[in-house]
């Protein structure tokens, strides 16, 4: 016999689940606002400023990628964790927004060493000269291993700032790592090939620029692939 009693845990395990789907990431809030605001006036800074900017980083490409990188791929950590719970700020995140800093200088600094690499390869004589952007991008992304092993170091420090030190290799027996994987493999050929054509295609000088925004998205792949679970933590 069904009574009111027995009929509650289920009508409050239906609600749970039910805001669990999409409760909290329902609608607009004012926070929402004010992720708009504070990503237009980045990039208001970055346009109305952007002599500057580019001598900037001419002068000092380390620590301009640092803050760009600082400030926008965190950012699309933070959108992911909007998604994900209906706030906008994941825990420890002055943490997570310098451990983007560090990828970020990073990344500066594989732009040249790849072209570089790809540049010597023709010289000698052992890489074709023609489509000099498409071996860029082949070798950043695939016979370098570099976006491969890049991402499995973000996954592995984002996993260290939610749950204390690591060894590198026990991310592995994360429970989403297969998850991660397949995510990241999909991320490399559907999404990095196209973006560092793009980047490639640029003078250098712009490179790093388009690093930083391509890099909101870039943040909210890798929180992605990492799962809620490491977000929230």
């Amino acid at each position: 016999m069904t009574t009111v009693d027995s009929m509650a845990p289920v009508a409050d395990r239906k609600t749970s689940a039910s805001q669990g789907q999409g409760g909290p990431n329902k609608g607009l809030k004012l926070t929402d606002l004010c992720g708009v605001i504070y990503l237009a006036g980045i990039s208001a800074i970055i346009f109305l400023n952007v002599q500057t900017v580019m001598a900037l980083t001419k002068a000092h490409p380390l620590p301009m990628s640092f803050i760009k990188f600082a400030l926008l791929a965190t950012f699309g950590e933070c959108l992911k964790t909007r998604i994900d719970t209906g706030g906008w700020f994941p825990k420890r995140l002055l943490l997570r927004a310098c451990s983007w800093g560090v990828f970020g200088m990073w990344i500066s600094l594989c732009f040249p060493f790849m072209v570089g690499g790809v540049d010597e390869l023709i010289k000698v004589g052992e890489w074709p000269a023609q489509f000099k952007v498409v071996s860029l991008v082949l070798w950043l992304n695939y016979l370098g291993g570099y976006a491969f092993f890049m991402m499995l170091t973000h996954y592995w420090a984002d996993s260290m700032i939610a749950r204390g030190p690591m060894w590198p290799w026990a991310v592995f027996g994360n429970p989403g790592s297969a998850r991660w994987c397949k995510i990241v493999w999909c991320a490399i050929t559907f999404f990095w090939n196209p973006v560092h054509i793009v980047t490639f295609s640029l003078p250098p000088i712009w490179r790093t620029l388009w690093a930083a925004y391509v890099s909101m998205a870039f943040g909210l792949i890798l929180s992605f692939a990492a799962g809620r679970k490491t977000s929230q933590a």
